[in-house]
């Protein structure tokens, strides 16, 4: 026979404490319901709650206390507590018997503010999970505002988040307009708010001031300063001059001037008081993924999107040209294909396509012309570097602003670089690897683009072309590619701050001439070529899973891809 553990027969699990507590205030609870042995009667508004100063003293450090550190009410059979809302309080009390509580929309800021009143930390967590899960555009402010109140990080956070998101349809809430003016600007200075242009900032801020124009005409100026006026259309800036928030203040018919000044006189603009000049990018906002040109005859201008909220392919308009190994670049909503080859020729031209009408339409052409060259955007400025002109490795790089109207030179690469990958940090444009005809690199070069200088980076783990990197919470990856002898899985990741590279998970498959892109804090894969085969499938990568997982593949595309993600409109936004 086995012999028998008697120490062990005589210790309490904590599954059986667990239990037997739960049924000790069960039972307290019951006798409370009951009438029997209570010693307290709260009072609220006329309505009275009889309990156990033991049970809401062990429960609730407020009443601990009151009861335990010799304050007159240790010694009364009733105190009132008026200033809560006695329903609101009538579930409290029911919390510090049972643990349970249930939150509403309709009671969780007055069960937030007692709970914080009462120093009732684990409610208070409850209530912190409740407010980020419910934010909406009829309560975002009252949330935000409570978060502040009390000083709770997880609630601003969520709350800064869903109003960074959605902006435009917050600021057309009542509770917008009734913001006091501290508010109003520490929103609308953020750099990160999701708009479709600036004249989304512009007609909040007017209608902020108009609410209430007679009270908030002296502070126009101040909340007009955060508007990025150089960025606001021409027309738009005509048109709000006759907006009386304008009219009636001089401070902010001198900025409308200066900045109308900026776009009709443009080379004065280098002795104009500097202005900000760069749209704002929300770093949060989810996109679509756009899939275009190829190696395939038959899809080189053929276009689909892949919405990651439905998880599907959907055919899009044709572009106008049929390339491929071009360079794409997302600028303001607008997805421009830039320079390829129709594999005879290189090019110089660009298209652009434009979601909100479905049309491509030309733009300027490039200076020269290229193909597999590494793209990116920094400062609302489109970078060219590199790629191959039918002859020879290109070091060359154009950028192209859209008020520019023209494609202009930028400090050469200190090396020429086809099949390169480009991707982008502090306003830093990093290139990665590529090849020239005697050699693929593993070296790396930063271009700062405030003073324009070209410098080395720190060397990627192993050479490779043909790849694809993008950014994502301020790190670099990198995925697949060729290194000179075998086609690779392998993905790397740059840390900034630590300045090294480091591999993570593997994908599923070898891919050279992918495409890698982000959105929605994930990464994706886009098609490619295993060294046998083209393929038309995708890869979607969970940083906090570290693993790949296959996506819906593409319909209309196999083997190398252009890609680029189109910010879903502010119009549109609610999570």
């Amino acid at each position: 026979m086995a012999a028998v553990d008697v120490e062990a027969l005589g210790t309490q699990t904590d599954a059986e404490t667990n239990a037997f507590t739960a049924n000790a205030f069960r039972e307290f609870n019951r006798i409370r319901r009951s009438g029997q042995l209570c010693d307290i009667t709260i009072v609220s508004n006329g309505r009275q709650f009889s309990a156990h100063k033991v049970v809401l003293a062990a429960s609730i450090p407020y009443f601990h206390t009151m009861f335990t550190c010799g304050l007159n009410e240790a010694r009364q059979s009733k105190i009132h507590l008026d200033g809560h809302d006695a329903n609101v309080l009538e579930l409290v009390i029911n919390y510090a018997y049972t643990g349970s509580i249930k939150l509403t929309q309709e009671n969780i800021f007055m069960i937030t503010n007692l709970a914080a009143y009462m120093q009732i930390n684990r409610l208070m967590l409850k209530c912190q999970e409740f407010l980020s899960a419910i934010c909406s555009t009829t309560n975002i402010f009252q949330v935000l505002e409570l978060g502040v109140l009390y000083d709770n990080q997880r609630i601003i956070d969520a709350a800064s988040r869903f109003l960074r998101l959605n902006f435009y349809a917050c600021s057309h809430s009542e509770e917008f307009l009734k913001l006091n003016v501290d508010t109003v600007c520490a929103i609308t200075e953020n750099d990160e708010l999701h708009v479709d242009a600036e004249e989304q900032i512009l007609d909040a801020v007017l209608r902020w001031i108009n609410y209430d124009l007679k009270e908030r005409i002296t502070l126009a100026p101040r909340v007009m300063s955060h508007v990025r006026l150089a960025i606001v259309k021409l027309q738009s800036l005509i048109d709000a001059m006759d907006n009386p928030a304008i009219k009636r203040s001089i401070e902010c018919k001198k900025m409308f001037d200066a900045a109308m000044h900026y776009h009709t006189v443009p080379h004065e603009r280098v002795i104009m008081p500097a202005m900000i000049k760069d749209s704002r990018k929300c770093s949060d906002v989810p996109g679509v993924i756009y899939a275009l040109g190829g190696l395939a005859p038959n899809s080189r201008s053929a276009v689909e999107f892949y919405d990651p909220l439905a998880n599907q392919w959907i055919s899009s308009r044709e572009m106008v040209s049929a390339r491929t190994r071009f360079g794409v670049a997302v600028h303001k909503r607008e997805l421009y294909a830039i320079g390829g080859s129709d594999g005879l020729s290189r090019f110089r031209t660009v298209e652009v396509f434009d979601v909100n009408t479905n049309t491509w339409k030309k733009k300027p052409d490039l200076l020269y012309p290229r193909s597999a060259m590494a793209t990116a955007v920094v400062k609302d400025t489109i970078y060219v570097c590199g790629g191959y002109n039918g002859t020879d490795s290109l070091a060359s790089v154009e950028a192209y602003r859209p008020e520019w109207r023209c494609w202009i030179s930028r400090p050469s690469m200190q090396i020429p670089r086809c099949a390169s990958a480009a991707a982008v940090i502090d306003e830093q444009v990093f290139v990665l690897g590529g090849h020239n005809a005697a050699a693929i690199y593993n070296s790396v070069e930063i271009l700062d683009v405030n003073n324009c200088v070209w410098k080395a980076g720190t060397q990627l783990l192993n050479p490779r072309c043909r790849h694809g990197a993008t950014t994502l919470n301020n790190q670099i990856y990198i995925a697949g590619g060729y290194d000179g002898s075998q086609f690779l899985d392998t993905v790397h990741v740059f840390d900034l701050e630590k300045n090294e590279w480091y591999p993570i998970s593997s994908m599923n498959m070898k891919r050279s001439r992918v495409s890698l892109v982000t959105t929605d804090n994930l990464l994706y894969v886009i098609g490619g070529h295993d060294g046998k085969s083209n393929i038309s499938s995708i890869e979607v990568y969970d940083p906090r899973e570290d693993k790949w997982h296959f996506g819906p593949s593409m319909k209309l595309h196999e083997g190398g891809v252009a890609v680029g993600v189109i910010p879903v409109s502010s119009t549109f936004i609610s999570r």
